[in-house]
């Protein structure tokens, strides 16, 4: 399983990073790397935030798709590659297709199964498996001593409506860790914006049991992560 978010790529680093590249292929490409397809070889690829994907790039991952093939950049060699591909974006890829901005053809051939996915207002079950494996990034990360969320803490978390999703709640918890006075993150370690928000809708009874994949906590959210996706595809013969 190997993963790849096209969104933290500019656009003339993403080709390289999905394909790879030869010695030579551009100024700074020191030595020959492969790209994710290659790591992949065997086994899935996941790629987030496929909307955010150059055109041009579109074209040679549709390629890709359909030859089972793959060139490094600055190679004319192909090299063949079994993958299963999952992608994910928070776009709207059919209206980005009338604006011209994604490649129809990329997205029937992509759309072999739908999963849709509601937001995490919707499925907060989740959030105290995304609060353990964010903090066992973040306190490996910057090297901090925490060792998790007082209830009242957890209280918040779970009943803000996190707008943003996983990648606010995300966020949060990294500027939690950082910034900690303590051991264990309580209340006062919130954004404040976070704690109003929740105090003005009144809401903070304990978060119910946790989702079916609960057993997960303690893991990283690349852990995680894979974990999710393999248990998506089970249940929707992938």
């Amino acid at each position: 399983f190997v993963a790849l978010n096209v969104a933290s790529f500019p656009e003339g680093i993403i080709e390289s990073e999905l394909f790879g590249h030869e010695k030579g292929a551009f100024t700074g490409a020191s030595s020959r790397r492969a790209g994710v397809f290659e790591y992949a070889d065997g086994g899935t690829l996941f790629l987030d935030e496929v909307g955010d994907m150059p055109p041009g790039t579109q074209v040679k991952l549709l390629r890709a798709l359909e030859s089972g093939e793959v060139r490094r950049l600055g190679s004319n060699q192909p090299l063949t590659v079994d993958v299963r591909l999952v992608a994910a974006t928070h776009q709207d890829l059919e209206q980005l297709i009338k604006q011209g901005g994604f490649r129809q053809d990329l997205y029937y051939r992509l759309k072999v199964i739908t999963v849709p996915l509601p937001p995490l207002r919707e499925r907060k079950a989740d959030i105290p498996l995304f609060l353990e494996g964010f903090l066992a990034d973040f306190t490996a990360k910057h090297a901090k001593e925490v060792t998790g969320l007082t209830d009242a803490a957890r209280r918040v978390l779970y009943h803000y409506h996190w707008p943003g999703n996983v990648r606010e709640l995300r966020n949060c918890i990294e500027n939690m860790v950082v910034l900690a006075r303590g051991p264990v993150l309580d209340v006062e370690d919130i954004p404040t914006d976070i704690v109003e928000a929740v105090a003005t809708e009144g809401l903070l009874a304990l978060p119910p049991g946790r989702s079916p994949v609960a057993q997960l906590a303690g893991r990283t959210v690349q852990e995680v992560e894979r974990e999710l996706i393999a248990h998506t595809l089970e249940h929707t013969d992938g």
